[in-house]
């Protein structure tokens, strides 16, 4: 259950990183919060990278 809560705050945070920065849903259209968060973290890491570009 612990494991499940720090998935869910991970997933939560990257979210609300995504949408702060102008990504509404993944590039196939499906809504942040169905994406697991592998790719997730590849879509946070995509953005973090051109913002460092």
């Amino acid at each position: 259950m612990k494991l499940f809560k720090m998935i869910e705050r991970r997933k939560k945070s990257i979210i609300e990183f995504l949408i702060n920065n102008g990504v509404y849903n993944s590039g196939d259209y499906r809504q942040l919060f169905e994406i697991p968060l592998k790719d997730l973290e590849k879509e946070y890491r995509q953005i973090q990278q051109s913002m460092n570009d």
